[in-house]
């Protein structure tokens, strides 16, 4: 047995002579056995292996370490004994000590056998792997191929059947290089056919929408917005903005390279300074002086509110045509009787023109809410990196006044006068973003809410939205009329509804000054929040506008309800006299139904014994224009007293005015 080599060589490396020496050092506690209370020389760690041993697994919880080894001779039978000394009291952390004596090796224990198994069957695999994966190599199997799964075939004819299909799949490949194969789909990326558009632009929003998001409005107002900045601090007195660098960025506004921009993007990682370096390129005299003192969030945020305001603007307008047009409806239909619904079930009457004011009275609060919304969007101005304007203030070699005449004189040319946001991070409160979305994804409540109504209408056949005389309403179905305009401002308005959780999730979590979580976000929900508004305003337009009434439809519903109104009236019992109306209903209704009848419900009520009371009056008592109280004259209260005030500032807008055109 020897204590030689029972540490690990990598252990024995890290131990080394000490340059201490006895007299500034003490034996610890479990060492003074052996070396007392004091060292007469210092140990030769580098020599104890014993401690390397230990070093290595005193640590674990629960552990073996190699005290000694035999690696030559057997050991003799006999009695050994062992002295375990207790220089380490494992008593006191609840530990014990114990003897293994083990003949473990790396193959096993005293019997290898198991350890030569093991590594023999690995070996096997290794081999048989690299033989299937070399004929696999040379020898590849077709596609398809399910010789090999033979659980099901007979194992006589397995041989067979492998030897007949060599042959058939020979003449397989002979005749298909014997036949024209079609060429796969090719990918010209120069075909905008050939890739994915958003259906917003290319089918659906309007031209000034779809141009208002575009990369040259963009792009566009990035350059402007450096215009102005150059041409502030010029006349604040920054020095080195000459007259000609101005008149070349004036002259470049909207000469953008794109290919330029895209491979400068490519390389640096980052839009704007793409676009700081075409623009430089145009503008040469300028390269210097773009982009002065300025961070990123200068052209990105104020571009994004300047878009945004001008959206909104053509948001609201087209708002007031869809409002003025359904006024108009409601003046023309404001004493046809209709029957009224509560939970989508007979109740008493009220008017076309009273229903159409409801949608009107939604339209007008969200016009409220956008105009609002428009007028409380602001400017980022010229704020630096977090906001702290520290670039500007060191440009202006530490004049406040001039930092924030700079700040005011930029909104005002960007026309923003005065509305210059007093403080923010890096970027401008996504919280703005939050407010202007809203408004929009409230109006597509309101949209979803009149185009459903109109479907509902629909199917009664009592109001319908316009057919053209060439639309087919079902390929299968000659006869349908399908509100498909109606349904089409359910389906976007449901997408403009959700939109504003994006920008809520957004707001929420930007960290601090800033996150760049949000710009990609942004990119999408915000433009196709605008534009979604604007497809729907166009289709209300449209459907408003060609809105097309049938009386003798709400006459004959109107009909069969009356008889129960009017004899309540006249002081019936309302439950016995919905019971006679309901069996003489029900009699009529079979009458239509079995028999192909007339509707019969006001003959059967004048022949009915309990409606004798009202026998005589029954033909004024159903005149509906009887029933529908004062509503009539609250359509003319609110068109007047409601209506034509919120219009009153948009007369401009409504002079011209022109019919809604659909695409699609």
């Amino acid at each position: 047995m020897t204590e030689k080599g029972i540490a690990w060589e990598a252990d024995r490396k890290r131990f080394n002579p000490t340059e201490y020496r006895p007299d500034q050092v003490y034996p610890p506690p479990n060492w003074r056995e052996r070396y007392g209370d004091e060292y007469g020389e210092m140990p030769r760690l580098e020599d104890d292996e014993h401690l390397m041993v230990w070093m290595r697994t005193a640590g674990l919880p629960t552990f073996r370490k190699l005290y000694m080894k035999n690696e030559h001779e057997a050991m003799k039978s006999g009695i050994y004994q062992v002295d375990i000394v207790l220089n380490y009291d494992t008593r006191s952390f609840g530990g014990t000590k114990a003897l293994v004596i083990s003949t473990t090796s790396f193959i096993g224990g005293r019997n290898p056998v198991l350890g030569i198994a093991f590594i023999a069957v690995g070996g096997l695999c290794v081999l048989l792997g690299c033989i299937f994966a070399t004929r696999h190599f040379y020898r590849p199997r077709r596609l398809g191929d399910h010789t090999y799964l033979s659980w099901n075939q007979q194992a006589a004819a397995r041989p067979q059947r492998r030897r007949q299909q060599r042959p058939r799949r020979a003449a397989m490949r002979r005749r298909a290089k014997s036949r024209t194969v079609p060429k796969a789909f090719s990918f010209n990326m120069s075909d905008p056919n050939a890739k994915y558009q958003s259906p917003l632009t290319s089918r659906y929003a309007s031209a000034e929408m779809a141009a208002n998001f575009s990369n040259n409005k963009r792009f566009g107002t990035w350059r402007r917005l450096w215009l102005r900045l150059a041409q502030a601090e010029q006349r604040l007195g920054i020095p080195g903005i000459s007259d000609e660098a101005l008149a070349q960025m004036e002259a470049n506004l909207d000469n953008i390279d794109y290919d330029v921009a895209a491979a400068e993007e490519k390389r640096r990682r980052h839009d704007v300074m793409a676009h700081v370096h075409a623009f430089g390129l145009a503008a040469p005299q300028a390269a210097g002086i773009i982009h002065l003192g300025a961070t990123s969030c200068f052209v990105t945020d104020n571009a994004d509110l300047i878009i945004f305001r001008d959206a909104m603007d053509l948001l609201i307008e087209k708002l007031v045509v869809v409002v003025d047009s359904l006024a108009a409806f409601a003046r023309e239909q404001r004493a046809q009787p209709t029957l009224g619904f509560t939970h989508f079930q007979p109740a008493q009457l009220t008017t076309v023109g009273k229903r159409a004011c409801l949608w009107v009275q939604e339209l007008l609060w969200d016009l409220r809410n956008m105009q609002r919304a428009r007028d409380d969007l602001g400017f980022r101005g010229v704020k630096g990196t977090t906001g702290t304007q520290a670039s500007f203030l060191a440009l202006f070699e530490g004049q406040h006044d001039k930092v924030e005449e700079l700040d005011a004189l930029v909104a005002q040319l960007s026309g923003f006068a005065g509305k210059s946001y007093p403080v923010c991070g890096q970027t401008y409160s996504r919280k703005v973003d939050v407010d202007f979305v809203a408004a929009l994804a409230s109006f597509g409540a309101t949209a979803h809410r009149i185009a459903t109504d109109i479907r509902l209408l629909a199917n009664l056949k009592e109001l319908e939205e316009p057919f053209e005389k060439d639309q087919i309403g079902s390929s299968a179905m000659a006869y349908k009329r399908n509100p498909m305009r109606s349904e089409r401002i359910c389906s976007l308005a449901r997408h403009l509804m959700v939109l504003v959780g994006d920008v809520l999730q957004t707001a929420s979590v930007q960290w601090l000054e800033r996150s760049l979580d949000d710009s990609a976000n942004r990119r999408i929900s915000i433009p196709e929040a605008c534009l979604t508004a604007d497809i729907v305003l166009a289709t209300l337009q449209n459907v408003v506008e060609g809105l097309v009434v049938y009386p003798q439809v709400i006459a004959r519903r109107i009909r069969s309800e009356l008889p129960f109104m009017a004899m309540v009236r006249k002081g019936g019992d309302r439950q016995e006299c919905h019971e006679q109306i309901r069996v003489l209903s029900h009699e009529a209704a079979a009458v239509v139904k079995q028999q192909g009848g007339d509707n019969d419900l006001i003959e059967r009520v004048r022949r009915c014994a309990y409606f004798a009371p009202i026998r005589d009056d029954l033909d004024a008592l159903l005149d509906p224009a009887t029933f529908i109280g004062r509503a009539p004259e609250q359509v003319d209260r609110f068109l007047r007293d409601f209506v034509e005030p919120a219009l009153a500032p948009y007369a401009r807008v409504i002079a011209r005015k022109k019919p809604a055109e659909l695409s699609v």
